[in-house]
């Protein structure tokens, strides 16, 4: 089950109060909001906000062939007490298959977390499954000019790919020497919208390569696939 909305089985019956709060935060992954993904094909769904970005994010990077949030459940092992059950935010399998978990790291808990040296034991506990640690402020995740841009393009998902707009966006794309930023796909016909939407879907989908500009989503553009590249 991806969330639970009860506390998690920690394996000890050390009473749940004796964990710092962002532990106990974590041990509590309502389902708050979900969205159809074109690179997953299905449905995903994730408890926070700053999740939320995250997964517009990965939804979009090329490199990303996979993402999930909650995916890597590590046994951490501290000062405090009785080892605990700890899910990083989000799970990532780039396109050379390296595995990477994305912790988000709140405000409100920072000083906690580093007075516990909390980085490094999730770090060390995630090395033991071959998983590489991220860790990201929330207020750098949510200031991030990508992340805007990520949600607009987001907001294509589920758009019909016809063989007439492949065909039309691909004819753009072979007039712009195989890339277009968003901006010259929407000047090509401005009459319709429909060119830079699938440009977002085939993007999403690793069949082009999307580049997200901090500058704007006029600034964004896809690229055509060199023939052989994993996509």
């Amino acid at each position: 089950m991806l969330h639970s909305s009860v506390p998690a089985n920690t394996g000890t019956s050390e009473p749940e109060e004796a964990h710092p709060v962002f532990v106990r935060r974590c041990a509590h992954r309502g389902l708050n909001a979900r969205a159809p993904s074109e690179k997953l094909g299905r449905t995903v769904s994730w408890t926070t906000t700053a999740q939320g970005f995250l997964v517009n994010l990965m939804e979009v990077t090329h490199s990303v062939v996979h993402y999930q949030p909650w995916a890597h459940p590590v046994t951490i092992r501290a000062g405090w007490g009785e080892p605990f059950e700890y899910w990083p935010a989000l799970g990532v399998t780039g396109a050379t298959g390296r595995r990477i978990a994305i912790d988000i790291v709140y405000e409100r808990d920072g000083k906690e977390r580093e007075s516990l040296g909390f980085e490094r034991l999730l770090e060390a506990a995630l090395a033991s499954q071959g998983v590489q640690l991220t860790a990201m402020s929330e207020e750098a995740l949510v200031t991030d000019p990508r992340t805007a841009v990520a949600r607009s393009m987001a907001r294509y998902v589920g758009v019909p790919v016809t063989e007439a707009s492949v065909a039309r966006l691909r004819q753009v794309l072979a007039a712009n020497g195989g890339s277009a930023t968003l901006a010259q796909l929407r000047a090509s016909a401005p009459e319709d919208n429909e060119i830079v939407a699938v440009g977002c879907v085939l993007g999403m989908r690793r069949r082009l390569r999307l580049d997200v500009s901090k500058k704007g989503l006029d600034f964004s553009s896809v690229t055509l696939v060199p023939q052989g590249e994993d996509a």
